[in-house]
């Protein structure tokens, strides 16, 4: 019977776990992402390899390892679960030529995925998209021969496959970004629902060790997701709206299976939709940061700037028409330098021999699979 072809979405392939979502699968995935990456000369770059909280998801990103390593190619194998933002922060601070995530981001608990990104986090092109699934197919059809494998515990001792923590240059950059204290200071109650996925923690660690209380929901792992799927909508917050409403808590924050994808609810248990607390964070950094210039937005990313909706149009006003919204462009999001007496961030960059494979520029720090936390025009990690 001849195997079914692996198609990949936008950000890579999906299927049922021990259906079409198999160790064999995912080693031919792998295999044909590592032939696409020793065809280009990216192989001496390395590949950043992470994973959520799935069922096996750690075993099978560590199967991907392997084979990335029986090619030769320097496996950063996350230490543990990591958010996708951090995963891809991780691959432009190590300058690698790409990575992969195991993770089904937002879906139901039977899926697992083999996400794909480029050397800045990113999405891969629909060129490379088509290329890679070529190259799978192509293993496939070769059979299990096909497949170079290395052990982990030998890619371990040969230095091709090494445990990796993105986590802790992440963290040393937003608080570079944002002075912590004060808000750990405030006296603040957060609830946060992880939704048992790989956000587990993050807001606890970066909002503790001050008056500010945060409570965590969901904060233990889980692969069936308390039975929702892990995604931050309202059907599946009510229990995050409760909570906020007993606790008596300023604001509610939920984070979906791999953490890139964010809901927020106010004081009163009520939802604030993407579209207001984009334009929320953009009026912060414009007002209260002083940041001006350009405003870069990706496709997907929901930041209002209707004449209805002043929000961005009354900064801009005020300085002369120096605030836009703009769409993301390939010279880059966040770029490097200091114009015309604008604000700007310093960010790590990618490889420069890793950027034929890119989709386009996108946001170093904060960019997940659907846009919405890659949204520049906050020019801080919130």
């Amino acid at each position: 019977m001849a195997a079914r072809q692996i198609r990949f979405c936008t950000d890579g392939w999906r299927a049922v776990i021990a259906d079409d979502y198999t160790f064999e699968n995912v080693r031919y995935c792998a295999q044909g992402w590592a032939d696409y990456l020793r065809a280009h000369g990216l192989a001496e770059l390395g590949c950043v390899v992470g994973y959520d909280t799935r069922s096996e998801s750690e075993d099978f990103a560590s199967a991907g390892s392997e084979v990335l390593a029986g090619n030769g190619i320097k496996a950063l194998l996350c230490q543990r679960s990591e958010p996708t933002p951090v995963i891809s922060f991780g691959i432009i601070y190590r300058k690698a030529a790409g990575g992969v995530t195991i993770t089904a981001s937002h879906n139901p608990t039977i899926y697992n995925g083999f996400n794909v990104r480029s050397e800045c986090g990113g999405a891969i092109d629909t060129e490379v998209i088509a290329e890679l699934e070529g190259r799978i197919a192509a293993a496939q059809a070769l059979g299990a021969s096909a497949v170079s494998r290395l052990p982990k515990d030998e890619g371990v001792r040969q230095g091709l496959i090494q445990l990796y923590d993105p986590a802790t240059p992440y963290v040393e950059q937003i608080r570079e970004l944002i002075d912590w204290q004060p808000i750990r200071d405030a006296g603040l109650k957060v609830v946060h629902d992880a939704m048992y996925g790989a956000g587990i923690g993050w807001f606890e660690g970066l909002l503790g060790g001050g008056k500010t209380q945060v409570i965590p929901m969901g904060s233990v792992r889980n692969p069936c997701f308390g039975g929702l799927a892990p995604e931050p909508i309202p059907r599946s917050l009510r229990p995050l709206f409760d909570a906020v409403r007993r606790e008596g808590a300023m604001v509610g924050l939920a984070t979906d299976g791999d953490s890139d994808r964010l809901g927020v609810c106010d004081e009163h248990g009520n939802i604030v939709d993407p579209l207001r607390v984009n334009s929320l964070l953009t009026l912060y950094v414009l007002e209260v940061r002083g940041f001006r210039g350009p405003i870069v937005k990706t496709l997907s990313t929901q930041v209002d700037a209707r004449p209805s909706r002043p929000a961005l149009r009354r900064p801009g006003r005020r300085d002369g028409g120096r605030v836009q919204v703009r769409r993301a462009r390939d010279d880059g999001v966040g770029r490097a330098d200091r114009r015309r007496g604008e604000r700007r961030l310093r960010f790590p960059q990618p490889h420069p021999r890793a950027r034929r494979h890119r989709r386009r520029a996108v946001h170093p720090r904060l960019h997940g699979e659907d846009g919405e936390d890659a949204v520049a025009a906050r020019r801080e990690p919130l």
